[in-house]
């Protein structure tokens, strides 16, 4: 009898040891990739992560991994996406659970534990296995994790978009060795757990002379190009330029585990006693803008990650305003002048996660929470008028409200546009979109007019194709000019578009103009350009 409760001893004390597993252990690193989609890029993308300390953040102790804070407590285990917000940790995980169980989840719904199990890893502990389902009816997807390593066939968060790009896990390594490598990865483990370099760097400087500070992870190697013609091996070098300008200086960080091609690259326009028309300014807003829209010269809002602001001295200072509920993550935000504005906003309700709503008001200083509709997320938002507004929904249309947000209705076809990213509305009434036709190659832009919201002319645009952030511009009913890497014109209302041959090549994505002939374009690595010619020639115009 004595032998029957030591055995029955050992497998409790087994399972208790395997159904909490000790996290982080000491240089645990989790190695991963993120398999791209087809439209973002062809192959995969190192995601790897490794515990570097323990941190206390909102009276807990946290496990900081690279770019992550992460908390293990009675078999769950919460990611924590912003130190300053205690409010921002989720669940990722819950093995305290049995067969049967359902679990709530910020990502996934709700999910059931269909079965549990024990699982011996390579070093030999024996860890908790789980195999649940997703409760949702439109899917049937299961997932299977283990206790101190988590989803064995995605990674650690699940990552994953709507387009066919997926995160996977491929190896899990601590100070003891390998602990879990995936059979179905094909890639070596020693290779993608290299500290992947990041390359990073601020400067300062004395007139013509720049010191240039190296904040790069992971890189024993640097290469400095300095923008005019001389470069530099040294970590923190010092430069002396010559002649005023403005320079691009272009940082190239390696690793010594990584082939030599295996570099990360990080560049900076910076103004050596050049002529410049833009500065940053030295009033700062109270936290980072996510946006910005001035009315005039005095009025504008701003938009952060959860909180939104309004200024009446342009931007001298800033004032805060409270919307209804508890704080919840700002999408976008459009004004038709300062009192009359939407925000598209993530809904709080569990049960429909998919969904945004807005933030309406009609005074600039109270608001309320207006739905559209179920299981919709909003591309592009539009303040028409008082009564009016327009959001558009990727893969589904346009809805309108025309009485304050009370009742929605859905546009009639849109010829195949498969995702708007911008409206316009220049007199109050018509309204314009910049639109993407997705559905079928080849890939093209569209441009579309409404006026009244519910019937809307759609036109290709020939040769353009904007995926991505793209915007549209009018000054008037009959001019106007959208960007989708370069500049498009019209002049008689977008029944035909120019391209502005001559704009520079680095990709716009935002345009905006003031009068026919002034406006200004930002690119993805060009800065701040403008057009005092309606955008025939563009001069840079920010260091």
């Amino acid at each position: 009898m004595k032998y029957f409760f030591l055995c029955t001893f050992l497998i409790a004390n087994l399972w208790a040891t395997a159904q909490y597993a000790p996290f982080p252990t000491p240089g645990l690193v989790f190695g991963a990739v993120y398999h791209c989609n087809m439209y973002d890029c062809q192959d995969y993308t190192n995601a790897s992560m490794r515990f570097e300390a323990d941190t206390l953040l909102c009276g807990k102790q946290w496990a900081d991994f690279t770019y992550y804070f992460l908390r293990a407590e009675d078999g769950k285990y919460w990611v924590l996406h912003n130190p300053d917000d205690c409010a921002s940790q989720v669940l990722l995980y819950d093995f305290s659970k049995n067969t049967g169980d359902t679990i709530h989840l910020n990502d996934l719904g709700d999910v059931v534990v269909e079965q549990t199990s024990m699982i011996t890893l390579n070093n030999g502990a024996v860890r908790k296995k789980m195999v649940l389902k997703d409760l949702n009816p439109l899917y049937t997807t299961h997932y299977t994790w283990v206790d101190g390593i988590g989803d064995i066939e995605r990674d650690f968060f699940r990552s994953h978009d709507f387009e066919g790009g997926y995160g996977q896990l491929i190896c899990v390594r601590d100070a003891t060795g390998l602990i879990y490598y995936n059979p179905a990865a094909t890639l070596d483990c020693d290779s993608l757990l290299c500290p992947v370099p990041w390359s990073a760097f601020n400067f300062s400087c004395n007139g013509k002379t720049f010191e240039f500070s190296n904040q790069s992870y992971n890189a024993n190697s640097a290469r400095w190009d300095f923008g005019d013609g001389t470069t530099s091996t040294a970590y923190n070098p010092v430069h002396t330029y010559t002649t005023p300008g403005c320079y691009t200086v272009t940082l190239t960080t390696g690793s010594a585990c990584l082939p030599t091609t295996y570099t990360s690259t990080q560049s900076k326009k910076i103004n050596v006693d050049a002529l410049h028309y833009w500065e940053k300014t030295t009033l700062q807003p109270p936290v980072f803008f996510y946006d910005v829209q001035f009315l005039d010269p005095q009025h504008a809002w701003g938009m952060g990650e959860q909180t939104i602001w309004k200024t009446s001295n342009g931007g001298i200072t800033w004032e805060n305003v409270s919307y209804p509920g508890p704080a919840r993550r700002l999408l976008d935000m459009q004004f038709r002048d300062f009192e009359h504005g939407i925000f598209s906003i993530k809904t709080l309700d569990s049960t429909d996660l998919n969904r945004d709503d807005l933030l309406w008001t009609n005074d600039g200083s109270s608001f309320s929470i207006v739905t559209v509709a179920p299981h919709k997320t909003f591309t592009a938002i539009e303040r028409v008028n008082d009564t009016t507004a327009v959001v558009a929904v990727h893969y589904v249309g346009i809805f309108t409200t025309k009485d304050g947000g009370v009742t929605w209705t859905q546009a009639g076809q849109l010829g195949g546009v498969s995702l708007i990213t911008d409206f316009e509305s220049p007199d109050g009434q018509t309204i314009y979109f910049q639109g993407v036709q997705q559905l079928f190659q080849p890939f093209s832009g569209s441009w579309g007019k409404s006026v009244d919201g519910l019937n809307w002319k759609v036109t290709p645009v020939p040769g353009m194709y904007g995926y991505g952030i793209t915007k549209i511009s009018f000054i008037n009913l009959m001019e106007g000019w959208l960007c989708s890497g370069g500049i498009y014109h019209t002049i008689d209302g977008g029944e035909h578009w120019d391209f502005l041959t001559g704009l520079f090549t680095n990709g716009s994505i935002d345009v905006q103009f003031a009068d026919a002939l002034h406006g200004w374009t930002s690119s993805y690595i060009g800065g701040i350009y403008g057009t005092s010619d309606g955008g025939l020639t563009w001069t840079q115009q920010a260091c």
